[in-house]
């Protein structure tokens, strides 16, 4: 026994590269038409962004080259400047639809390929003969998974870049965040991410289930849920750690403008210095002793400063509200993700989002190895 080991080894060791080959051969065959109909989709998407990008990006250009600003007074030649702002804020309709359809992506990338993988198998009975071939399902499986997870992630990369690019001018204008969730959520780092999680997730449904339909459907109802979550609360929940604070002026307090960081020409400017390019997480008034107050006491105490406040430029209001806000002492806070923090936020979603991709796979495995 002793001296056939090291031949079987040696064996198995010469056949297990032809063998992946052989699996690989499989998979694309058996895969090659969602592969293909996933290619279009993703192309389909980056040539409308590139096609309607490339008239924004024009306008962004003639934008800087006559120094329009939107946020603050134009040069001689206004009329221009108002007609590329109108155009360029026109162009957010466009960056709406993008945002829309790239979130719809990992939707069906599990519905119409995680979901089919091992329902199929299960609904056709092929698995009884897949299954006990050489190869163990749990290698069958992770094969497959490394074949499409790889395909998605190539496709999503570049999918991201092109979006990040598209949304580029209206960000600088100051129209819109790259932090929004719209934005945040479809870049090179999350995109990949979450297309990844969605085809586990619709995975470990199909197996879970066995069969195709009901698979179908059910995954795009999780991942749809899973997708709206992420936007709705994971990004919150990521925006709110390590934030920094500062006093600031209320009137300059409203949560969009402080989001708005300067447009091009520097004609805006809200919130202090370090939140520029940032986000505003949350603003509250304190009392003595740093006392949050409550938001009844805060309507309050807003209501009193607006209706006591005699000044008429900006600068003699800001400091009549640093006065008044003294002298009853109060101070208005905000909170902020710096801008510099943006690509750790999105590494920190990332790693979330695979991080859940992680357990899915590991249960559907589980899953898979203990079926008949």
């Amino acid at each position: 026994m002793t001296t056939l080991a090291p031949d079987r080894q040696h064996q198995y060791a010469k056949k297990s590269p032809t063998l992946w080959r052989s699996m690989l051969r499989v998979i694309w065959i058996q895969h090659r038409f969602s592969v293909l109909v996933m290619i279009g989709i993703f192309g389909l998407i980056a040539a409308f962004m590139l096609v309607t990008g490339a008239s924004i990006h024009a306008d962004f250009a003639k934008y800087l080259s006559n120094k329009c600003s939107y946020f603050g007074p134009n040069p001689a030649n206004g009329t221009a400047c108002s007609n590329l702002s109108a155009s360029l804020l026109h162009s957010l309709n466009f960056l709406t639809i993008v945002e829309i359809v790239m979130h719809a992506v990992p939707i069906l990338i599990a519905m119409f390929i995680g979901a089919p993988l091992v329902a199929r198998e299960f609904e056709s009975g092929s698995y009884q003969f897949a299954w006990t071939q050489g190869t163990p399902r749990s290698s069958w499986l992770t094969m497959k998974l490394l074949f499409l997870g790889f395909m998605v992630v190539v496709l999503a990369i570049p999918l991201g870049l092109i979006a990040s690019w598209y949304a580029q001018p209206v960000d600088a204008i100051g129209f819109v965040s790259h932090w929004q969730p719209g934005q945040f959520d479809v870049t090179a780092v999350t995109l990949p991410a979450i297309c990844l999680t969605g085809l586990l997730a619709g995975v470990l449904i199909g197996a879970l289930l066995k069969k195709i339909v009901s698979a179908i459907a059910t995954a795009g109802l999780v991942v749809g849920s899973l997708v709206i979550g992420i936007s709705a609360y994971l990004d919150d929940a990521i925006f709110s750690i390590h934030t920094s604070a500062s006093t600031w002026y209320p009137s300059d307090g409203n949560i969009g403008a402080v989001n708005r960081f300067a447009g091009v020409g520097g004609g805006f400017r809200s919130g202090p210095r370090g939140s520029w390019g940032g986000w505003l997480v949350n603003i509250w008034y304190e009392g003595l002793n740093g006392v949050h107050l409550s938001a009844k006491a805060s309507g309050r105490v807003l209501n009193q400063l607006f209706s006591s406040n005699p000044k008429t430029t900006q600068v003699e209001s800001h400091q009549y509200e640093l006065t008044w806000l003294a002298n009853h002492h109060y101070s208005f806070w905000i909170s902020y993700q710096p801008a510099n923090r943006f690509w750790i936020a999105q590494g920190v979603q990332a790693i979330i989002i695979l991080a859940l991709g992680f357990i899915l796979y590991r249960v559907a495995m589980t899953v898979i190895r203990r079926s008949a």
